[in-house]
C-alpha cells in the first residue's frame, strides 16, 4: 500500500510541475517568487489572458501579470519590512513563531517545490491572516504614543490605498472574465 501512495503522490507531483512547465513564464524567478508568492495575494496586480494548449486541446485561461508602477512595489516592500520587523520585535512570542512557521511553509511548498506558484487562491489566505496580527503586535510593541498615531495613520492611508487598488482590479477581472468567457 505504502508503494502505491507513494507512487500516486510522485506523479501527482510530476504532473502538476510538468502544468506548471507548459504555462508561459514571464520574468525571473525571485520576481515571480516576490510578485505571486508575497505581494499578489495582498495588492491585487492586472490580470493577463494567455492561450496554450494541454494534450491537443485550446485553453484560454487569466493569469496574474507582474506590477506595472513603482509605487506597488513600493507598497509590498514597505509592507514586507513593517512585517518582518513585526518579527524582529515579537520574535519570542511564540504565536509569532508559529506564524513564521506557516509562513515558511508556504515559501518551501510554493517557492522551493514550485508547486502552485501562480495560483495564489490557495496560499492567499495566509497572509489575510497573518498580515493584520503581525502589524497588531507590531503596534503593541510601540512605546511612544506619538509613533503609534503615525503608525496608525500610515496604516490608515495603506488600507485605503489598498482597498481602492483592489476593488478595481476585482472590476477588471469581471469585465475580462465576461469580455472572454460570456455566461451564456
Amino acid at each position: 500500500i505504502w508503494i502505491q501512495l507513494q507512487y500516486d503522490f510522485i506523479s501527482l507531483i510530476k504532473m502538476r510541475l510538468e502544468g506548471n512547465i507548459r504555462m508561459p513564464a514571464r520574468g525571473t524567478y525571485p520576481e515571480r517568487v516576490f510578485d505571486w508568492l508575497y505581494a499578489a495575494p495582498i495588492l491585487f496586480p492586472s490580470l493577463m489572458m494567455y492561450d496554450i494548449k494541454i494534450d491537443g486541446f485550446p485553453f484560454s485561461a487569466i493569469s496574474l501579470d507582474f506590477y506595472h508602477h513603482w509605487w506597488q512595489y513600493a507598497f509590498s516592500v514597505i509592507l514586507l519590512g513593517c512585517l518582518v520587523y513585526a518579527v524582529y520585535k515579537n520574535y519570542k512570542n511564540v504565536l509569532v513563531q508559529i506564524i513564521i512557521l506557516l509562513l515558511l511553509e508556504d515559501v518551501l511548498i510554493h517557492a522551493v517545490v514550485m508547486y502552485g506558484l501562480r495560483d495564489g487562491f490557495i496560499y492567499g489566505g495566509h497572509w489575510v491572516f497573518t498580515v493584520p496580527i503581525l502589524l497588531g503586535w507590531l503596534y503593541k510593541s510601540i512605546p511612544a504614543e506619538k509613533t503609534k498615531t503615525v503608525f496608525i495613520s500610515g496604516t490608515a492611508v495603506f488600507t485605503l490605498f489598498l482597498i481602492t487598488n483592489n476593488l478595481i482590479r476585482l472590476y477588471d477581472f469581471i469585465q475580462l472574465s465576461l469580455n472572454n468567457f460570456p455566461p451564456y
